[in-house]
């Protein structure tokens, strides 16, 4: 579930005129942030989703944020998905060593 996600936000994003950057890798799972730079004096939004992998709510709304082209021009965007993936594909709050990354994101990676 979380690589077809992943995928799924990569198609769009790019779609969208957003740059993928993978920020690292999570039990074999690709961790990527998606930029959108608009311009100089702009507002920089920061939004992350998906750290908790029983609550898929906020990833999906990501993605049909993106799909209606939410992201407007009048800032600076960058989105992180997905950061728990293993716990996303377990329908668990942590990851795939057992880490609540909400208690200890330090340890997530």
């Amino acid at each position: 579930m979380a690589l077809e996600l992943t995928s799924q936000f990569l198609k769009i994003a790019t779609e969208r005129n957003f740059k993928a950057t993978p920020i690292a890798e999570a039990f074999g799972h690709p961790l990527l942030m998606f930029e959108k730079m608009n311009g100089d004096g702009l507002p920089a939004i920061s939004i992350s989703a998906g750290i908790h992998g029983d609550e898929p709510a906020p990833v999906w709304t990501l993605l049909n944020l993106l799909e209606s082209n939410f992201f407007t021009t009048a800032a600076n965007w960058q989105i992180f998905p997905i950061l728990n993936p293993s716990g996303l594909e377990r329908n668990t709050r942590e990851n795939a060593d057992g880490v609540d990354l909400n208690r200890n994101s330090l340890t997530y990676l």
